[in-house]
């Protein structure tokens, strides 16, 4: 019998690839969609189209008929306090208390490294350290993680994420390449990445996984970190930005540029170590991690081009 997926957020960044990787499977893909869809929904074959809103339960009603897993990828993110509450927790709660009424057993929750706050990690197991979330969408994102987690499902945390749609990321770094000639702490802070169509094969194998669904908490990064440095070479060589000329401590900048509190949040995400243990998932998926991110960055190179708006090699 074929199965059948229920994916919220399936038009948002990681929704998108999920969907590229997974529309040619047999499996039947029941897509929530805030806003109308992009195209018309007779054309997209095994792909079923609902639109429905996370913070109006009544929308769900009977959404999660007939479906034999949910994969949960909708948040609100850089939203105010109340919006993460509304979305990400009560959405949260929600969708899974309507799951559960239709007999969905197998649920999993995209979340973020990010719910366990500010500081330097390295290498740090699931939940190695308490979570700390700095933030009101990690925050309300951790909140949903316990709402999943006690229906017996499986929540993701990545970290860093880039590729086709990332407007966040790599973005914002290629920002800091271009405003700060300096090497932060001399550009060694060791970071946990993930190409998104890899973190999409992974949600991939596990809606194919058969048996036991796989629960629990996972890191789901590239198994080996990569150092600003590295990244920086690589948008250089890729994309034509230019590398810092100079070296410069994390507290001597912050006081050069009279830094407010939330500036130097943002700045200490690219200049301590934030890696966590990821192999855990590959090993119980069964999977190999592709390339690192001096070679998969490539296959984006164009996309990023395009949305920083810099020329064409």
């Amino acid at each position: 019998m074929t199965r059948r997926i229920l994916i919220s957020g399936a038009s948002g960044f990681v929704g998108s690839a999920l969907l590229r990787r997974l529309a040619p499977e047999p499996l039947r893909l029941r897509c929530l969609m805030h806003t109308a869809p992009l195209e018309d929904p007779s054309s997209l074959g095994n792909i079923e189209v609902v639109q429905a809103d996370l913070t109006r339960p009544e929308s769900l009603q009977g959404l999660c008929s007939g479906v034999d897993a949910l994969v949960h990828l909708a948040s609100a993110i850089e939203a105010d306090e109340e919006t993460c509450r509304v979305v990400n927790e009560q959405g949260t709660r929600a969708l899974v208390q309507e799951a559960e009424r239709a007999g969905v057993s197998r649920m999993l929750y995209l979340s973020t490294a990010a719910v366990y706050g500010d500081g330097i990690h390295r290498g740090i197991k699931v939940d190695e350290i308490a979570p700390r979330p700095a933030s009101a969408t990690s925050a309300s994102r951790l909140a949903a993680e316990s709402i999943v987690l006690r229906a017996g499902g499986a929540v993701l945390r990545p970290m860093f994420i880039y590729g086709t749609g990332d407007k966040w990321f790599i973005p914002a770094f290629a920002r800091l390449l271009l405003g700060l000639p300096f090497w932060i702490n001399g550009g060694h802070a060791r970071l946990s990445v993930i190409a998104v169509d890899e973190l999409a094969r992974l949600i991939a194998a596990w809606c194919r996984s058969s048996g036991a669904a796989r629960v629990g908490v996972y890191h789901a990064n590239f198994p080996e970190p990569v150092s600003v440095r590295e990244i920086g070479a690589t948008l250089a060589s890729s994309l034509g930005l230019p590398l810092p000329s100079e070296e410069v401590d994390f507290d001597e900048l912050m006081t050069r540029l009279n830094a407010p509190p939330e500036l130097r949040r943002k700045l200490a995400l690219v200049s301590f170590d934030r890696f966590y243990a990821s192999s855990a998932v590959w090993q119980h998926l069964g999977l190999t991690p592709d390339a690192p991110f001096q070679q998969s960055f490539l296959e984006y190179a164009s996309y990023y081009r395009a949305h920083l708006g810099l020329q064409h090699e």
